[in-house]
């Protein structure tokens, strides 16, 4: 499968806002994970299980079968540059940076707190009930893959700033990317924004031939 997208798209943000605010007596902390290949079956199975709307049915995402598509636990996920992913301390050291101190100065009952809740997250299912902030439709999502890639087919010079290369075989490769916002209550963190990008693989036929 080509990691070179013909179309890359941010499909999803899901927010754990957190009731937690550290005490100690706005710009985003961007974090891009490794990119996990798909087909668009595997990809419309996890996210788009019942039909047009964007959901993450623990059910469907923690099988056996799926679990290393959605976890965020070290053992399946890595950084862009390659480093195994620690949810809690890249979002710990986020907020030590913020505070311009070490967490041995968090209270212990906000870190004792905020530990519990760092590290329940163990797959995009278990965000706050896997409550999604704002997400494309199934139907939305082929219609933009479609109209991108007949304006390729017309016009392979006029290509619009979604469109970043076409492969010469018989697939459209897509990078969709789920957004994960951690926010505080605490106004002088910023939010961690974890964006897990799925280069999702789309047969040309496919996406020729779709009724959206």
């Amino acid at each position: 499968m080509s990691s070179n997208p013909f179309v890359s798209l941010d499909i999803a943000v899901l927010k754990q806002n957190s009731d937690v605010e550290i005490e100690i007596n706005t710009d985003n902390h961007e974090v891009i994970l490794e990119k996990v290949n798909l087909t668009h079956e595997k990809f419309q199975e996890l996210f788009y299980p019942s039909g047009d709307n964007f959901i993450i049915d623990p059910q469907v995402t923690k099988r056996s079968d799926n679990i290393q598509y959605t976890s965020l636990r070290p053992l399946y996920r890595r950084t862009d540059k390659g480093y195994p992913f620690d949810l809690y301390n890249t979002v710990l050291s986020n907020i030590e940076d913020d505070l311009n101190v070490t967490r041995n100065m968090f209270t212990g009952d906000s870190l004792v707190t905020l530990t519990k809740e760092l590290t329940s997250l163990e797959d995009l299912s278990d965000v706050h009930s896997y409550c999604v902030d704002n997400a494309i439709g199934w139907k939305n999502l082929l219609s933009i893959l479609q109209n991108e890639y007949n304006k390729y087919i017309y016009n392979p010079e006029g290509l619009s700033k979604l469109v970043f290369n076409v492969g010469n075989g018989d697939s459209v490769n897509a990078d969709l990317t789920v957004n994960v916002v951690f926010r505080s209550p605490n106004m002088i963190i910023k939010p961690t924004v974890l964006r897990m990008i799925y280069n999702v693989s789309f047969p040309k036929d496919y996406i020729v031939n779709l009724s959206v």
